[in-house]
């Protein structure tokens, strides 16, 4: 019989691990780790007895068989296995793994090792569980499982996707990593998340009572907590009040983004953010960004290259290749007016920070932060109240906490105009229907409410007697009274694209015909809102227009009426029984062209001889009074010759003349012989 020495080692290997059984489970880590153990459900209940026989012959005669005395052995079985968490942490390989931190909607790692420390070969149910409400999407995430043998040599590796249960076969001595890369799910910063790890040893849960009070599942748990870049952006106009009327003007711009080291909170370094700004309607870059527009503080670091300006210049876009905590990006620019665009009151420019959080183009979890509510995305990755935008001006972000802010462009569109300036004839005498009435319009074409608008009347006083009175606006009825300086002011407040009259009257009473008088209007723009715009005068004209006499004279020597020269104001030297020939011509100076043109009625043109002195040194030459003109036309009238030696009077009754319209007396006079 061959010894058995099988069955003295394996009555060896039973003692050994009777005496180096551990029943640990679950105990809490203290100073050093402590895996979470199962206990050894093995028992030493079975045995193998062994007994020999032998039969044999003696002389060719049978003998009685014979027995050997029985050998027995006791078969120790060990049925245990431990799962430790793994992750580099406080206490490492523990039941916990802990200090693990995750991005929103990111992958986080935990590490674990299940090992069959018992001798026989078992398989194991591994389940895991999200106890956090759902803050872990266990479809999306996955697990590595690595077998290895009992001296660490990888056997295999392979990767479940869709991780919440599987199975894994160990023979005894083996061990399997299980590394599972957790995808997050809804969770915020600041927020904690667990998972639980549970896993079964098919032999110990098929023992209805395990020995030693051994457990036939064992857990680890997996605890992260939610980190993120915490970004304040802060924009603010560094310049004063913005002229769009200007062509030249510009508002300067300064863009503070700041990733936020919170004591105690959330905080994480963020890489490679794009910072794009947005020009509103009505704004172009004044130059393209460079590379000297931008600071980096606190450790912060852009990449230059990447800065870009859209062929519109509607603003920039460049990326920051990291801004640790703490780090702050500093951009300052212009901008200027964009030419056939409007600019609104207020205009709001807005900064975009856009950061995918783990650079995974696999996972959906870029923050897009941004001034502009609607453009952002990802933004309920912060708790509720820790991102608020400011976009009224009232406060600038301080850079301690996530709020932002820009800051409304306070813009001034100031377009005032006067127009129609009037050119109105009088007489030299008026009445309410033939004053001048001049109205001047006054138009905001700009974009503000005008108010307190003052305007001033200045006479050119070059006609007598001439008076500017009755000024209002719009003809209320309601007369304006200037200050002590001349000074009106306008009622009330002018909107953008309204138009008022200011009217008043001009009146003479005793001007001379030809005589001009100009009334220069002048608006004064209130001081508010600033940027006071530059409103060019108006000149109205008032004409004084009646008839206009013209007296000519030629010599007739012959007193034939067979004159040689011609009509002039010039004086003549005349002899005694020679003839001067007068002509008196009225013209109506009113012009059917200009305002206020009048038909003039009543017109009698007449020469008194003896008023005028004439009969002292001439007598009238009878049959000489005619209306022709110095050419010789017949114009029009009724002309008188003197009726007496008492009553010397020549005339012509010419009864109405029209603008422009003429009429003529004419008459000689013979020279006495003194």
């Amino acid at each position: 019989m061959k010894s058995n020495t099988f069955n003295y080692s394996l009555l060896a290997i039973g003692v050994a691990a009777v005496m180096g059984l551990s029943t640990v489970a679950n105990a809490a880590p203290s100073l050093t780790p402590t895996p979470t153990e199962s206990g050894n459900a093995g028992t030493n209940s079975k045995t193998i007895t062994n007994v020999a026989t032998a039969s044999y012959s003696v002389g060719g005669l049978t003998q009685t068989p014979v027995s050997s005395n029985p050998v027995t052995v006791s078969i120790n079985e060990v049925i245990s296995f431990s799962l430790t968490a793994n992750n580099v942490d406080a206490l490492q390989n523990d039941e916990k793994n802990v200090g693990s931190t995750v991005v929103p909607e990111g992958f986080v790692t935990f590490l674990h090792t299940v090992k069959n420390t018992g001798n026989l070969d078992d398989t194991y149910t591994y389940n895991l569980t999200d106890l956090s409400g759902g803050k872990y999407n266990l479809a999306g995430s996955n697990a590595t499982i690595i077998i290895k043998n009992e001296n660490g040599v990888q056997q295999s590796s392979s990767t479940v996707n869709g991780v919440t249960t599987g199975s894994i076969s160990l023979p005894a001595g083996y061990s399997a990593e299980i590394n599972i890369s957790a995808k997050s799910k809804g969770n915020q910063g600041g927020s904690t998340q667990s998972l639980q790890l549970s896993v079964q040893s098919a032999k110990i849960a098929a023992i209805s009572t395990p020995a030693n009070g051994a457990k036939s599942t064992v857990t680890n748990t997996d605890e992260s907590s939610t980190i993120l870049p915490i970004f304040s952006i802060a924009k603010t106009i560094t310049s004063g009040t913005f002229d769009v009327t200007n062509s030249n003007a510009e508002v300067t711009y300064q863009v503070v983004v700041k990733n936020v080291d919170v004591t105690n909170g959330y905080s994480a370094d963020a890489t490679n953010v794009k910072i794009e700004d947005f020009l509103p309607t009505g704004l172009i870059m004044s130059a393209p960004l460079a590379s000297t527009n931008i600071v980096a503080t606190g450790s912060a670091t852009i990449s230059v290259g990447t800065i870009s300006t859209p062929t519109t210049n509607k603003g920039f876009s460049f990326t920051a290749t990291s801004i640790p905590k703490g780090g702050t990006v500093t951009i300052t620019f212009k901008a200027k007016k964009a030419q056939g665009e409007a600019l609104a009151q207020n205009a709001l420019n807005h900064i975009t920070v856009t950061d995918d959080l783990d650079d995974n183009a696999n996972t959906s979890n870029t923050l897009i932060d941004s001034t502009d509510t609607t453009k952002q995305a990802n933004i309920n990755f912060y708790p509720t109240g820790d991102d608020q935008n400011i976009t009224d001006g009232s406060a600038v972000a301080d850079g301690t906490n996530g709020n932002d802010s820009t800051q409304p462009l306070n813009s001034t569109q100031r377009v005032l105009t006067l127009a129609n300036p009037q050119v109105i004839q009088i007489p030299t005498v008026t009445n309410g229907t033939t004053q001048a009435n001049h109205s001047v319009s006054v138009t905001n074409g700009g974009r503000d409410t005008e108010s307190n608008l003052t305007f001033t009347l200045a006479k050119s006083n070059t006609a007598d007697t001439v008076n500017v009175s009755n000024v209002q606006i719009g003809g209320t009825g309601t007369v304006l009274t200037p200050n002590t300086d001349g000074v009106y002011t306008i009622p009330g407040t002018l909107a953008p694209t309204a138009s008022i009259n200011i009217t008043y009257v001009v009146t003479s009473t005793n001007a001379k015909v030809g005589q001009d008088e100009k009334t220069t209007v002048t608006l004064v723009p209130s001081a508010t809102p600033g940027n006071i715009p530059t409103v060019a005068p108006i000149t109205d004209q008032t004409l004084i227009r009646g008839i206009k006499l013209d007296k000519k004279q030629v010599l007739d020597v012959k007193c034939n009426g067979s004159y040689t020269g011609t009509f002039d104001i010039k004086s003549l030297t005349a002899s005694a029984g020679e003839c001067v020939v007068y002509n008196i011509e009225a013209i109506n100076t009113f012009d059917s062209n200009v305002l206020g043109f009048r038909d003039i009625t009543g017109i009698v043109i007449s020469d008194d001889l003896i008023k005028n002195g004439i009969s002292t040194n001439a007598d009238y030459s009878p049959g000489t009074v005619n209306n022709k003109n110095t050419s010789g036309t017949a114009t029009t009238g009724i002309v008188a010759a003197p009726t007496t030696t008492n009553n010397l009077v020549v005339s012509n009754n010419v009864g109405t003349l029209s603008p422009q319209a003429k009429a003529n007396l004419q008459f000689a006079v013979k020279i006495k012989q003194n």
